[in-house]
């Protein structure tokens, strides 16, 4: 699995890619960054999925999906999903309905997904 990382500064709302790794989390301008430090630092952490969209761009933890997954009869349910880290693998909640459905993605009967292009980041 390439581990692919990606940084969220939250104060000067930029989006940092291909960061070097260390040992101790990901290096930016000097300094560490890893889970416990970039919440109290003002950054946000992203992990990348080693899924790709419709339009190939990757798809990281955080990011909002517009997605349609078959139901019966031909037809598809429509929905805007976040990726998240659930335990042990990645999974999408439906952020556009009062059921909050969760879909593993790493499960393949449930890899239904007929087109998921990023609603924003």
């Amino acid at each position: 699995m390439i581990k692919k990382f990606r940084v969220w500064d939250k104060e000067n709302k930029m989006m940092y890619y291909e960061l070097p790794i260390t040992e101790y989390g990901i290096l930016l301008d000097g300094t560490i960054i890893n889970h416990e430090i970039g919440v109290k630092d003002n950054f946000i952490l992203q992990q990348y999925t080693t899924l790709t969209d419709s339009k190939n761009n990757d798809i990281y933890e955080g990011d909002i999906l517009e997605i349609k997954i078959p139901t019966f009869y031909n037809k598809y349910k429509k929905g805007i999903y976040k990726v998240f880290w659930d335990t042990h693998k990645w999974s999408i909640i439906r952020l556009d309905s009062e059921s909050n459905n969760i879909v593993d993605l790493s499960n393949p009967e449930d890899s239904t997904i007929i087109s998921n292009d990023k609603v924003f980041k």
